[in-house]
């Protein structure tokens, strides 16, 4: 999962400033 968000953070999805926003984020990302 770490990776996976690297990967966001990297393709330039702001990284979120808690856990659930994090999740909401990768929910959002995979659709």
């Amino acid at each position: 999962p770490e990776s996976k968000l690297k990967a966001f953070a990297e393709a330039g999805i702001p990284v979120a400033d808690t856990i659930d926003e994090i999740v909401e984020l990768v929910k959002k990302a995979l659709g």
